[in-house]
């Protein structure tokens, strides 16, 4: 049997076990290699994923977890293969000034199709040995997700990003993992006990984001939340839409084409692969 014949079977098995339900979330097993879609070659267009994975003190149910782990896998298989980038940061306590962004480059190689993929897929596994440690919860950080300053730096990102390639990739994708739970004593705003359900709340809290910050240009981002408005903590009806809502009207001046909310990362998954080319 083929070292990739081999990684194959694994592949089916983890799948299967995954379906089963013998595999917990957050469990070593999940490890395993997942079933994510293979292109026929690897692409050229050297698109760039990136991925925020919110490991504040709100974040740390299994679900979340699972969550940031299936991120950075989409993420980086779907710029493998297409002799791209991935880009992952974790938005921690006072994100403008702790959030670090770790990148994994991919070469599309070999001589063939075949050789292509497998390099590819080699390539891959190697970065996900590396970035998939990002995605642990932070231990004994203080609830203080600074998730605004986060996609700050992510604008600031993608310029040295520019620099290192020499160009402004076409494309740049954001898989954003967050309840987008904002807590900001500074900016007296604490959405995990602030009613923004309420619409004088809701307009109270939009108009102190706009007037305290800048909203980066991100022309040429297309956004995936992921479990955007969902959270235990969440326990009124109108409350998770209304947080979604916020960060539409939030992100809606840095220009981003902002996708439709997802409970897992699994949900853009086709959505996220279907971009490589």
């Amino acid at each position: 049997m083929t070292k990739r014949a081999s990684r194959g079977l694994a592949t089916v098995t983890a799948v299967a076990l995954l379906a089963a339900g013998c595999i917990g979330t957050g469990t070593k097993k999940e490890q395993l290699q997942l079933d994510l879609q293979e292109p026929s070659d690897v692409g050229k267009g050297g698109r760039v994923v990136y991925v925020l994975l919110d490991v504040s003190c709100d974040m740390t149910s299994p679900q979340e977890s699972h969550n940031r782990r299936m991120a950075i896998d989409v993420a980086t298989h779907a710029a493998a293969f297409d002799g791209g980038m991935v880009v992952v940061g974790t938005v921690r306590a006072l994100a403008s000034q702790n959030i670090v962004f770790e990148s994994v480059r991919f070469e599309r190689t070999g001589s063939s199709a075949q050789l292509r993929k497998d390099n590819a897929l080699d390539q891959r596994d190697k970065a996900l040995k590396e970035l998939r440690r990002l995605a642990a919860p932070g231990a004994g950080q203080p609830c203080r997700s600074d998730l605004l300053n986060a996609i700050s730096e992510l604008a600031r990102q993608r310029r040295l990003t520019a620099q290192e390639l020499g160009r402004d990739p076409p494309v740049n994708d954001l898989v954003f993992v967050t309840n987008g739970l904002i807590v900001d004593p500074q900016r007296k705003i604490v959405l995990t006990r602030d009613p923004i359900e309420r619409s004088d709340m809701y307009a109270q809290t939009l108009k102190k984001i706009r007037q305290t910050w800048n909203p980066p240009d991100l022309h040429g981002f297309t956004i995936w939340f992921v479990g955007l408005g969902r959270d235990e903590a969440i326990k009124s009806g109108k409350r998770g839409p209304a947080i979604q809502r916020l960060w539409t009207d939030i992100l809606k001046p840095t220009g981003a084409d902002l996708r439709e909310p997802s409970i897992t990362a699994d949900e853009v998954t086709s959505s996220l692969l279907r971009g490589s080319s």
